[in-house]
């Protein structure tokens, strides 16, 4: 059992061990925060980056920033190879984008009227007629909430036809 688990382990250890030594190079070689500026600078070898005089600059360079780059460019190269990479590089400076306005909100639900209201009975003839919503009785014209009027009764169908305030028309029935 041991020396099966042994031989696992050795196994797993040679497959992850290459994986484990690609990643831990990738970090330690990709550039970090601190470098992110050097993607703009010279190459090794190169012996300055030229910007045309077109292009205005992007920001004004401090003192210490301006005696770094004096230096640099007076620096000899090691090499007199020449490099592929040895061009003047083309900057474009990109406008500044506005931010876009914040979104309006969703319209808020419409809320159903007759949510919450129950027809307990009706009462009537053609003539005249009644109606219990939500235990409360409701003569055809009266006002009911949520804006609602009782508008019409139909105790042939155990229903009642409410309506609100833009003309809209809900039927509640009676549930058997």
């Amino acid at each position: 059992m041991t020396q099966k688990r042994s031989s696992t382990l050795a196994q797993a250890a040679s497959i992850l061990a290459p994986i484990l030594l690609i990643a831990g190079m990738r970090v330690m070689l990709s550039p970090g925060p601190s470098q992110a500026s050097a993607a703009a600078s010279p190459m090794p070898g190169q012996t300055s980056l030229t910007i045309p005089a077109s292009q205005p600059a992007a920001a004004t360079l401090t003192a210490e920033q301006q005696r770094a780059s004096d230096w640099r460019r007076g620096m000899k190269t090691e090499s007199d190879l020449s490099s592929p990479m040895d061009r003047e590089l083309d900057v474009v400076l990109l406008p500044k984008k506005e931010p876009l306005p914040p979104a309006p909100p969703p319209p808020a639900p419409k809320v159903n009227p007759v949510e919450g209201l129950a027809l307990t009975g009706v009462l009537g003839d053609q003539r005249q007629s009644i109606a219990a919503i939500s235990g409360k009785v409701y003569r055809v014209g009266e006002r009911i909430k949520n804006g609602l009027t009782l508008t019409a009764v139909d105790s042939r169908r155990l229903s009642v036809t409410l309506t609100d305030d833009d003309g809209v028309e809900y039927v509640l029935r009676k549930e058997k």
